[in-house]
């Protein structure tokens, strides 16, 4: 069987060579974590204790809540807009969609109706329900007489009421009256809602969303009332 050769440095020499080598070396700080991770993981699994060193789980809304934090403070280093504020001129688009048709079935069927349920795009079918002839004729002349004025600005109802439904189903609506009176006022303002629109909406969207726009104006200009109706 093979022997190991003796060492030609005497263990005294050898000793203090090794003790020399250990005070001269010194461990950055980086290295030296990643030294204990490295030693703290072999260690668990030798001895089977869970590896602490391994990232935990996070809740899925503690990691929404996360995230946000971090793309919101991405956005103010870099600059880039602002993901939520994207979102809230998006549901603000579907806002004007949205009250487009509401001020439509409260024009042609007036407020006391219930209106759950109807739709712009079958209105015409709506007005036949009427139990009263009188009154079926005159949410029939409401109706011709608001779509003929309605046309003024391009708006077709076969292509525009679908149009609406598709705008308020993709970018959503405000869900609550602001508290804020300066944003209502803001609101209410046609030419700050044209700027959002052509500075937020898809190229090939924005002339048809500007035909829903100018057609709320108009009816809010007869009316009286803001252009959102809360």
């Amino acid at each position: 069987m093979p022997c190991t050769p003796p060492s030609l440095v005497p263990p005294v020499v050898a000793a203090s060579l090794n003790m020399c080598q250990t005070k001269s070396q010194k461990t950055h700080p980086q290295e030296k974590r990643i030294i204990d991770a490295t030693t703290t993981r072999n260690l668990c699994v030798k001895t089977g204790t869970p590896d602490r060193t391994k990232s935990q789980k996070t809740h899925p809304q503690e990691k929404r809540i996360i995230d946000a934090t971090t793309t919101r403070n991405s956005c103010v280093k870099t600059g880039m807009p602002d993901q939520y504020e994207d979102d809230t001129s998006q549901r603000v688009m579907g806002e004007i969609a949205f009250q487009l048709d509401r001020r439509i079935l409260l024009y042609v069927f007036h407020t006391g109706i219930r209106m759950y349920g109807f739709r712009v795009l079958n209105i015409s079918q709506i007005t036949q329900m009427s139990k009263h002839a009188a009154e079926q004729d005159a949410m029939n002349h409401r109706y011709r007489e608001l779509i003929q004025n309605l046309g003024n600005f391009g708006y077709s109802i076969q292509k525009h009421a679908r149009f609406a439904e598709d705008i308020v189903n993709t970018f959503g609506f405000l869900k609550e009256k602001p508290l804020c009176p300066t944003l209502l006022t803001t609101y209410n303002d046609v030419q700050y809602l044209q700027k959002i629109i052509h500075e937020n909406a898809p190229h090939n969207l924005v002339l048809d969303l500007m035909v829903l726009l100018n057609c709320l104006a108009d009816m809010s200009r007869k009316d009286g009332k803001p252009l959102f109706i809360w």
